[in-house]
């Protein structure tokens, strides 16, 4: 009985680290029902919605072997004491395609610049976290209100580009029919 218990609680343990994004990098694989060149298409058709100007962003685009790398730029804004500190983070969208099967990854999430009334602050950037503490010299004390802020940012963060990979795959999963 302890075996049995013990062995489900590792299956259910990795499937959770599987599935979960952790430190700011997703990896995700999906089965879909299409040719390489259709879901390399709807990729294509995924990032001219997803950003403003596909060519602007796209990295590496290499039809033949199906990958796409994007490189993405978040804005963020905190309002603290009067002024609004605006952050720059970047990060790489990899598409991997082949018939039946797509990989999306987002990684190399970093803070590009912090600025403040349109001057630019270099040593002010704070990079990406996971937890509900911002430990950053940057952010002031533990729990500080503005420490409390960055938290919120990050999980906006956070949200965003899980949303990037959800939204991907759900849209590559829908036909292309007219």
């Amino acid at each position: 009985m302890k075996k049995t218990l013990s062995s489900l609680f590792f299956v259910i343990s990795s499937t959770t680290i599987i599935f979960s994004q952790i430190n700011f990098n997703w990896d995700k694989v999906d089965s879909i029902p299409k040719t390489k060149t259709q879901i390399y298409t709807d990729t294509k058709i995924f990032i001219s919605n997803q950003w403003n100007s596909a060519k602007d962003v796209i990295q590496s685009d290499d039809k033949e072997g199906g990958v796409i790398v994007v490189k993405g730029l978040s804005q963020k804004t905190i309002s603290y004491a009067a002024a609004t500190y605006n952050y720059a983070y970047s990060y790489i969208v990899k598409f991997m395609i082949k018939d039946g099967k797509v990989k999306i990854v987002i990684d190399n999430v970093h803070c590009q610049y912090m600025s403040l009334s349109g001057t630019e602050f270099p040593n002010s950037k704070i990079e990406p976290f996971d937890g509900d503490v911002c430990l950053d010299h940057q952010c002031g004390k533990p729990n500080s209100k503005f420490g409390n802020k960055v938290v919120n940012m990050m999980g906006e963060l956070r949200i965003e580009l899980q949303g990037i990979a959800d939204n991907y795959l759900k849209t590559i999963k829908v036909s292309s029919g007219w």
